[in-house]
């Protein structure tokens, strides 16, 4: 049978004639356990999905519903869109996603008529502020790593954009000093070379020389040497937020990636270099990571209307960050000589 790619037709287990071939627990476990090993989602992706589905079949028992597959109609999925007041749109979105695509893949096997979920409508976004690290509390952030090991993971999440789960699993061999970039396995399994920029570099070969000599090729390591375990990376964003005095700023490991895309996005760098940088291949989600200053914009404006304090601007905005590359330098050789 042939495969369109993105929604590849997978293999049913088991016979399609058994006497429970239509039960909702165990087509979604399969389908689960395929998308996995096939690497049409990440672990992260799956096991949300597993979460999501096991709500779905739950308040489907609730309500004392069939847990056939064939049963489930479009009015069911709304009401367990509507169950929950306290699901953020952007949960609700994933969690119809999650039935969405299980839906489709029953489809394609003939195990359904119809996608239950396709005439459901999706929750508005409303627009809210992100939180993103600026230079400044990145620095803050930086001056508070104890040693090598904590300023190349903090300067990797910072300069080089990583998700979390990619650093985690990032190998010795990933690490190619010799072509300044880093190889990256991030979402389904995909590919990527990320550049590593020249102020990054000094902190990976730092790290290289301190990391101790260990059974395993990860390249980052818990304090001991092991591997890093699940939530080692996040306990310490979390800390350096903390000792840094950055705890009402309500920021998240994940606002170092947006922090990194908007200092890209305010140096002058193409949007869709920004999200070739961060591994995006939707223009409109890297679009969600960039905030835009307004003196950013105000500059745009000003070069297209050919403003006549243009070149001024540019002269001041130049001095005022070397200006802060020589402090945030001095400071920095003031910590490591500390």
């Amino acid at each position: 049978m042939p495969t369109d790619g993105k929604h590849a037709r997978l293999e049913l287990l088991g016979p399609a004639d058994h006497a429970s071939a239509g039960d909702l627990e165990q087509l979604q476990t399969a389908w689960l356990e395929l998308i996995g090993e096939a690497g049409r989602a990440a672990a992260t992706t799956v096991r949300c999905y597993e979460t999501d589905l096991r709500q779905f079949r739950d308040f489907l028992a609730e309500r004392g519903h069939s847990t056939n597959v064939a049963d489930v109609e479009p009015s069911d999925v709304a009401a367990f869109r509507d169950s929950n007041l306290d699901w953020k749109p952007s949960t609700v979105k994933r969690k119809l996603a999650a039935l969405a695509r299980f839906f489709d893949w029953a489809l394609e096997h003939g195990l359904v008529q119809s996608n239950p979920v396709a005439p459901i409508g999706r929750p508005e976004s409303h627009a809210e502020e992100t939180r993103f690290v600026t230079p400044e509390d990145a620095l803050a952030m930086l001056l508070q790593c104890r040693d090598d090991r904590e300023r190349a993971i903090f300067m990797t999440f910072w300069r080089a954009g990583l998700r979390y789960q990619e650093l985690q699993h990032l190998k010795v061999e990933d690490v190619d000093l010799s072509r300044n970039e880093i190889r990256v396995e991030g979402k389904g399994g995909h590919i990527a070379r990320v550049p590593i920029l020249s102020d990054l570099r000094p902190y990976l070969v730092r790290w290289m020389e301190a990391r101790p000599g260990v059974g395993h090729d990860y390249f980052f390591t818990t304090r001991t040497g092991r591997p890093m375990y699940n939530k080692c990376a996040r306990r310490l964003l979390t800390r350096l937020i903390k000792h840094a005095g950055l705890e009402h700023k309500g920021y998240t490991p994940h606002s170092l990636r947006h922090g990194c895309a908007t200092v890209l996005y305010e140096a002058g760098v193409y949007l869709g270099t920004v999200a070739q940088f961060l591994r995006h291949r939707d223009m409109s989600t890297v679009g969600r990571y960039v905030h835009a200053s307004t003196g950013r914009i105000r500059r745009e404006i000003e070069d297209k209307l050919g403003s006549q304090d243009a070149d001024a601007l540019t002269a001041l905005n130049t001095a005022q960050t070397e200006s802060l590359i020589e402090r945030i330098a001095e400071r920095v050789a003031l910590k490591l000589r500390g």
